[in-house]
C-alpha cells in the first residue's frame, strides 16, 4: 500500500505537467482588425479569418501564414496570368522544335 502512494503522486505531477504543456503549446493568431491594429489572441473572430493571419508558436515566432481570400478580380487577373505563361511556354516550344530543324531562316526559304 505505501508503494502505492508515491506512484499516484508521481502520476499525478506527470499528468499535470503534460496538461500545462498542452496548454501552453497551444497556438495564437496574429491578424489585423477593422482598425488596421494588430491584434494577438488565441482565436479569431470569423469575421477577420479572410482577411489572413498568421499562426504563432508560444514563443511568438510565425509558424504558418494564411493569405487573404482573394476576390473574384484578383482570381480572373490569376487565371489570365496562367493562360499567358502557357501560351508563352507554348511558343517557346515551338520555336525551339523549328530551330532544331532550321539552322537559320536561310534553310526555310531554301537559300542556302
Amino acid at each position: 500500500m505505501r508503494l502505492k502512494q508515491p506512484f499516484i503522486l508521481f502520476l499525478a505531477g506527470v499528468l499535470s505537467a503534460t496538461g500545462a504543456n498542452r496548454a501552453s503549446a497551444q497556438s495564437l493568431y496574429k491578424y489585423k482588425n477593422l482598425e488596421g491594429i494588430t491584434v494577438i489572441s488565441s482565436n479569431i473572430p470569423s469575421e477577420f479569418v479572410h482577411l489572413g493571419y498568421s499562426i504563432l508558436d508560444r514563443n511568438g515566432r510565425t509558424i504558418d501564414t494564411i493569405p487573404p481570400v482573394m476576390t473574384s478580380d484578383q482570381k480572373n487577373q490569376l487565371e489570365d496570368l496562367k493562360f499567358r505563361k502557357a501560351r508563352q511556354e507554348r511558343e517557346a516550344e515551338l520555336d525551339r522544335e523549328l530551330l532544331f530543324l532550321y539552322g537559320t531562316p536561310d534553310e526555310i526559304y531554301g537559300f542556302c
